[in-house]
């Protein structure tokens, strides 16, 4: 069917390779010539676009059929397939069943080698092979070997978490030993710390009571100083009979001169 719609498009074909061969040769050299060309160039185009549309419908409509075809072949198959599977079920139930009394004689032996790794049936036993009875007894051999390996490492671990469990403890009660002493330490600095700043600012107080005291002294000595020296100044004062009209005062570094006006002439 594909080649019979295939083969219609040969003629077609041949109208394509002519047409590439008739343009082939076209060149620019002048106006006439790009015009050739361009018609040429869109005569392609043109050409081209019509194939792809064609052949997109011709695969459009392959995949139609395929599909359908597809289809059919499922339908037809579902109806004989079930039955098929069924009556390949019942045949392998009775090669089993044959396979299992043919066995039978082998089970205490089988028996023997897999109970002690684990619990299976005899129906389960009975239902396999040589080859799978050999293989299911190399996984079950495995798995205890797994098992054992990993209660092995299960003690070999919790042993081992023991060990640092113990040493953790150790390291602990050490630790608090050493943080106790030093807390304890640290209290002593502390008090000690204390006491000295204690000490300082009695230290500090006392030399600022003694400095206040001696200043306190010194502003009694300077004020007693200046009653006595303001005393002698009136006195001074008084005994030379002062008054601001007829005499000046000259201090110079605290000694006192006193210089009395005689007469005054204005000259006019």
């Amino acid at each position: 069917m594909e080649n019979l719609l295939l083969d219609k498009f040969e003629p077609k074909k041949a109208e394509l390779e002519t047409m590439v061969k008739d343009y082939s040769n076209l060149t620019i050299t002048d106006k006439e010539s790009f015009e050739s060309v361009k018609q040429a160039r869109i005569h392609l185009k043109k050409t081209r676009v019509d194939i792809q549309k064609t052949w997109k419908q011709l695969r459009d409509d392959a995949n139609a059929w395929a599909k359908a075809v597809i289809a059919k072949e499922k339908e037809y198959i579902s109806i004989i397939e079930p039955l098929e599977n069924k009556l390949q079920d019942e045949e392998d139930k009775y090669t089993l069943e044959i396979e299992k009394k043919k066995r039978l004689a082998d089970l205490p032996n089988r028996k023997m080698m897999i109970e002690w790794l684990w619990e299976l049936t005899d129906d389960e036993i009975l239902s396999m092979d040589d080859t799978q009875f050999s293989k299911k007894l190399f996984e079950l051999k495995s798995i205890k070997l797994q098992e054992e390996e990993r209660i092995k490492n299960e003690k070999i671990e919790a042993e081992r978490i023991e060990v640092e469990k113990q040493k953790m403890i150790k390291e602990a009660e050490e630790r608090a030993t050493i943080e106790a002493e030093r807390k304890a330490q640290a209290e002593i600095d502390r008090i000690k710390r204390e006491a000295e700043e204690k000490e300082n600012q009695r230290i500090i107080e006392e030399k600022r009571k003694e400095e206040e005291r001696i200043e306190a002294e010194r502003k009694a000595q300077e004020e007693q100083e200046k009653i006595r020296k303001n005393k002698l100044y009136q006195d001074f004062l008084n005994k030379n009979d002062y008054n601001e009209t007829n005499f000046i005062i000259q201090n110079n570094n605290w000694v006192i001169k006193l210089y009395k006006l005689i007469d005054t002439l204005t000259l006019s």
